[in-house]
Order: structure tokens, then sequence, then C-alpha cells
């Protein structure tokens, strides 16, 4: 059995993202596309922070109607089991939504070569 270590921490107070990540050389593409997962989820994290200055929500803090149509396309994510399947996340915390666009990218990487799974979350994901 294979243990993926790849740890990371967006601090955006202080613009830091922080990785910890033993495996990004390694000879194992699962092993380095987990490293690179967990690094564009955090980047995504820092780019939504960056972008909207509402620490990292994928919508301006004025953004009423935004706000509304993530927290609707969130709660059809937590109801959809095969994307349910993809999370590694507490569903019920506040930030859920702010996971939900940074989980996207590294879904991707870890996946890539499981194509039923990727058509699946595609899918999936063209239902919101």
């Amino acid at each position: 059995m294979k243990i993926l270590i790849a740890v990371g921490l967006t601090v955006r107070q202080y613009n830091y993202v922080l990785i910890a990540a033993a495996n990004l050389l390694h000879d194992d593409e699962e092993e380095r596309n987990y490293v690179l997962g967990t690094i564009a989820h955090e980047l995504m994290h820092f780019a939504m922070y960056l972008i909207y200055d509402n620490d990292a929500n994928p919508y301006k803090k004025d953004d009423i109607d935004g706000r509304n149509l993530f927290r609707n396309l969130t709660e059809d994510a937590k109801e959809k089991e095969e994307i349910e399947s993809f999370w590694a996340y507490d569903e019920n915390a506040d930030d859920f939504h702010i996971e939900l666009i940074a989980r996207i990218p590294d879904i991707l990487l870890n996946h890539k070569h499981n194509v039923t799974r990727i058509n699946l979350m595609k899918k999936e994901f063209r239902t919101f």
C-alpha cells in the first residue's frame, strides 16, 4: 500500500503558500501527481484570494448574486454522491464552497488516468 504524503496550507494574511511534500521528484507518476495536485489546490486558494480579495471566496465581497450562486452550487455538490467521493474535507465546514473551487485542479491531476472517473466528474459538474 502506498502512502502519499503532501500537505498544503495557504496563509492568506501573510501571503504564504506552504507545501510539505516528499515525493515531488519521485519516479512514480501517481506520487508526483499527488504532490502536484496539492500544489495546484493551494495555488487555487491563493489565486482566489488575490483575484477576489474576499478570503479566497470565488466572488467579490459585495457580490450577493455570486455568493448565492456559489452557495447553491456547493449545496448541489454535497448532494451528488460521485462528487462527494472526491472530498477529503469536512463538508459541514463554513468554507466548503472555498474548497470546491480548489479541489478541481487536484482532482484532475490525481485521477487523470482514470478516464471513467474524470468523465463522471465532468458530467456531474455540468449538471450545476
